[in-house]
């Protein structure tokens, strides 16, 4: 079984807890994705996004 979990989420202001949450994940054993520690300002995010949801 799978341990990844895939964070989304739509507004700057979620991003603290998005990276709370992240965290308190990973101190479980799970491997997180979310944007604002895999993804770079001029990334094709599209790709990167699919490739962690396929891939994750």
């Amino acid at each position: 079984m799978r341990q990844s979990i895939f964070i989304s989420h739509a507004t700057p202001e979620s991003n603290d807890f998005v990276r709370w949450l992240g965290a308190k994940l990973e101190l479980a054993g799970y491997l997180v994705w979310h944007d604002l520690a895999r993804l770079k300002g001029g990334d094709y995010f599209w790709d990167k996004i699919e490739a962690a949801i396929r891939n994750w």
